[in-house]
């Protein structure tokens, strides 16, 4: 690596985390103490939708295909939620989000936000009731796409699961 070649010696690489070749001999020959593998806890990331008679079986899946070792294993249920353009209103009318007041516009937001934990937590009580590790974590996006890169690249997620999509373009008849 280049950080040992800048004023590092290879013990203090070996310290830091980086291995070299000369931080693997140092620690052959005794100089630097090599410390013994921790047990790491595996992530495995669920992408379900609010829905939770659209997503249940994806779940189920995950627990029982990949979240074996429960005591190392976490199931983080992931979900992106996507604001409504268009909001109901008293009587049943729909205004466009632009033309709401900002104090209301918050509240709603707020109201569906709640709404959605709810929805969340019925994936993190079967999790719960198998005695498997879990949280959730949701984001906000105008595109699911998107919001699932951008979880990936936020969490460095190396494990996701996610379910087929259930209209006519994923699928022959």
């Amino acid at each position: 690596m280049e950080s040992a070649g800048r004023g590092q010696t290879p013990e203090g690489a070996a310290q830091h985390g980086f291995r070299t070749a000369a931080s693997r001999f140092a620690g052959n020959t005794g100089e630097a103490a090599e410390t013994p593998p921790v047990a790491v806890e595996d992530k495995i990331f669920v992408a379900v939708p609010e829905e939770f008679k659209h997503g249940k079986s994806t779940l189920q899946w995950a627990l029982q295909n990949l979240a074996k070792d429960s005591s190392r294993s976490r199931i983080v249920i992931a979900h992106v939620h996507i604001p409504a353009e268009m909001i109901t209103m008293g009587l049943g009318a729909k205004v466009h989000y632009s033309t709401m007041r900002p104090q209301e516009l918050h509240a709603y937001r707020e109201h569906e936000r709640e709404k959605m934990e709810k929805k969340l937590n019925e994936y993190v009580h079967i999790c719960r009731r198998l005695k498997v590790n879990c949280n959730k974590e949701a984001i906000q996006n105008d595109d699911i796409a998107k919001g699932i890169i951008e979880l990936i690249s936020l969490h460095g997620i190396t494990k996701l699961v996610m379910g087929a999509a259930s209209d006519k373009n994923y699928s022959k008849l």
